[in-house]
């Protein structure tokens, strides 16, 4: 008989969350594809193919086995595939404010903070375990929280972005904006308590939170495909 309480629910989510980021991800590589001079588009198809990636590598072990050391090795390399993805994040916004000079600067500094945290991992691995259905990551203090960190600023930088600029969309990329801003807000949200905190409870609705800000980006594509074949 099918045991409901160890179905990995948070594996479930994050391989769901990649999937739908993932679908936003082909979005922007085809629209990168008809202007490749556009830089933006090109952060955002790289920020959220390794992102979304990075969802993947965490949610796909846990449906297979509940072994720490197998979910451990997974949980450390999809931190550093996620940390490239926030890297790419935290340039979009940046690359508007800074000077050429200070965003190339920028720029390797953040994938040399990403190599950073992977040392980080190298030399204290987590302890991550399936108990119950729910992953507990157990990344180490200081890991947990620079990753966490990266993640908040990019998302929020992205925030700051598209409020400043909010007043100029037309009615569908307003509305598009406004989905972008929940999925910063949620996917930081849940994010950041699945990278530091270890409750059963909070890492499930943290993990559901995730989940429904993703959901949000796809919508956004979603509604822009039915705009263009009813237009």
């Amino acid at each position: 008989m099918f045991n409901y309480s160890s179905f990995p629910i948070t594996s479930l989510a994050f391989l769901l969350s990649g999937i739908f980021l993932g679908v936003f991800c082909f979005n922007r590589f085809t629209e990168y594809r008809k202007l490749t001079t556009n830089l933006v588009t090109k952060q955002f198809w790289l920020a959220s193919f390794y992102v979304s990636l990075g969802f993947f590598i965490f949610g796909l072990p846990g449906l297979f086995t509940s072994q720490p050391m197998i979910l451990s090795v997974f949980a450390g390399i999809a931190l550093i595939v996620n940390s490239i993805g926030f890297s790419f994040f935290a340039l979009i916004p940046l690359n508007n404010w800074l000077s050429a000079r200070s965003y190339v600067l920028t720029k390797y500094g953040l994938f040399l903070f990403v190599s950073l945290l992977a040392a980080c991992l190298i030399i204290r691995p987590p302890m991550t375990t399936l108990v119950s259905g729910i992953v507990h990551w157990n990344f180490g203090y200081l890991i947990g929280i620079l990753a966490a960190i990266q993640m908040d600023v990019a998302f929020m930088l992205n925030i700051l972005l598209l409020g400043i600029h909010f007043y100029r969309f037309q009615q569908l990329s307003a509305i598009n904006a406004m989905l972008l801003i929940i999925t910063f807000t949620l996917t930081g949200l849940g994010g950041t308590y699945q990278y530091v905190g270890d409750s059963a409870l909070l890492l499930s609705l943290s993990a559901a939170g995730l989940y429904v800000g993703v959901t949000a980006i796809f919508f956004s594509v979603v509604r822009v495909n039915i705009s263009k074949l009813l237009s």
